[in-house]
């Protein structure tokens, strides 16, 4: 086992992550229902089969970002252009 790596494994506890570097981390069947993120770098992340409903971002760089293969630059240009 991968010494620099910690396992957590069906809790129903909640878990808080201070000043952690999470690059490469693997979620897998989590629920994120009421988390925050604060000051958080996700670049390059995926996120699949995801219940986004009431999520909020913002004051985010989203270069590169896409939601379902559209870069989200494009999507909010597309918007903000609408009569």
């Amino acid at each position: 086992m991968d010494s620099d790596v910690i396992r957590i494994g069906q809790t129903k506890k909640r878990i808080e992550a201070l000043d952690v570097n999470m690059s490469g981390s693997k979620f897998t069947d989590v629920n994120l229902a009421g988390s925050v993120f604060k000051d958080v770098n996700l670049k390059d992340t995926i996120i699949e089969d995801a219940d986004l409903t009431g999520v909020r971002i913002g004051n985010v760089n989203l270069k590169g970002a896409t939601l379902d293969g559209i870069l989200i630059e494009d999507l909010l240009k597309a918007y903000n252009q609408r009569s």
